[in-house]
């Protein structure tokens, strides 16, 4: 091994990082009775939101817990962009409680987020701001298991947690692959019941995932043939998913999209997208999928340059013609209209005066910007807001 140059290799080792173990289709989230029992746990906490408590889908996943014997509790106060208090509080449940050996998720990214964290405080009985940063965390949590009720977030499938410090206004994560749950299980039946805007939102974050993945520096064969795919399927089915929610092949699509995306940037990174619409989130408690929407045409104009090639194959992917990095540019925009995603920031009460406030806040994200595939300064940052203010 002497001969080899170690700093070259090191600079071109990636990380392919494929998920614990995925079950996909309909009628997946019946196994999740047989898959409690295949960890040897018996008092799970089911982590949800409102909005999913009161619908088919939690009754149904409460029948299947009560039919199998399997004493659960559930906590379904999750609320979107969830702040350090929301895992606070499930974990106090949990401990009153007593008993509560595993963590299942039920919902959209940010029930599935706190789910990955809880599953730690829960083990560990530690702070979860010990954990915040990359590879901050040492052992693995509770047994955990995940089902999701969008096609966006791809958390099911990533190993990422994203919680909000309400003190800072500021997102905060934690990564690292001892966070990944044991078990996903993704029933693409769980995300029929969405509404427009939701699918829109969820489904737009799942394209930004897979473009994130096809550009960053981290890029890699296995990343990128992931992405490319969840793209292809996107372009197929998004407008139709957003236009009629009963369309099964749609909905089937986007689910299978929405988890490829997440693999893809598990084993790449995502990049300026989301490290801008972070403080959309933090600040102005924009839902995620819908940041990153308003975000993408236009942090993805500013990539242009150092992304030719890469914007190329992505309108291939998407079967455009002709198969230009501007057709590409272009379709971004006329999607996001379709879709009716929010236009500006302005809509969701963004004032020009905040604007270098929030560039500086996205620049700071270091794990987000520095694999950027075009170098975004501060002032990049204010340009890319403004042009959507």
């Amino acid at each position: 091994m002497n001969h080899l140059n170690h700093k070259a290799m090191n600079d071109i080792i990636t990380q392919w990082s494929p998920p614990s173990h995925v079950l996909f289709g309909r009628g997946a989230c019946i196994q999740l009775p047989e898959k409690l029992k295949a960890l040897g746990v018996k008092k799970p906490i089911v982590l949800t939101d409102k909005g999913v408590a009161h619908t088919k889908i939690m009754e149904d996943i409460k029948q299947l817990l009560i039919d199998s014997n399997i004493e659960f509790e559930l906590f379904d106060d999750v609320i979107p962009e969830p702040p350090v208090s929301c895992l606070e509080a499930a974990r106090a449940q949990a401990f009153e409680a007593g008993g509560v050996d595993s963590v299942i998720g039920v919902g959209g990214g940010s029930a599935m987020d706190v789910a990955k964290a809880l599953s730690l405080v829960l083990k560990h009985d530690d702070k979860i701001h010990n954990y915040m940063g990359v590879n901050n965390v040492q052992h693995r949590g509770l047994p955990s298991i995940l089902l999701p009720t969008t096609a966006g977030t791809g958390s099911e499938v990533t190993p990422i947690a994203i919680l909000t410090d309400t003190e800072t206004q500021l997102k905060i994560g934690i990564v690292s692959q001892l966070i990944l749950p044991d078990i996903s299980l993704v029933d693409p039946a769980l995300t029929d019941s969405m509404p427009p805007q939701v699918t829109a939102a969820t489904g737009m974050d799942a394209l930004t995932h897979a473009i994130e993945a096809m550009i960053s520096k981290k890029t890699n064969p296995y990343s990128q043939a992931l992405a490319l795919e969840a793209v292809s399927l996107i372009s197929q089915s998004l407008r139709q998913a957003y236009q009629d929610g009963n369309d099964q092949h749609a909905r089937d699509q986007m689910a299978a999209a929405s988890t490829l995306a997440g693999m893809s940037f598990a084993s790449s990174s995502c990049l300026a997208v989301h490290a801008l619409a972070y403080p959309l989130g933090g600040r102005y408690q924009v839902p995620h999928g819908q940041a990153n929407a308003m975000l993408l045409a236009a942090t993805m104009r500013f990539n242009a340059p150092a992304c030719q090639r890469e914007f190329s194959r992505l309108a291939n992917a998407m079967q455009l013609k002709p198969s230009t990095p501007e057709r590409f540019l272009q379709e971004l925009e006329k999607l996001t209209q379709y879709l009716n995603i929010p236009a500006t920031m302005a809509s969701v009460g963004v004032t020009k005066d905040k604007i270098p406030e929030m560039a500086r806040d996205a620049c700071s994200n270091k794990r987000l910007m520095v694999p950027n595939p075009q170098t975004v300064t501060i002032s990049d940052s204010e340009d890319i807001y403004y042009s959507i203010l």
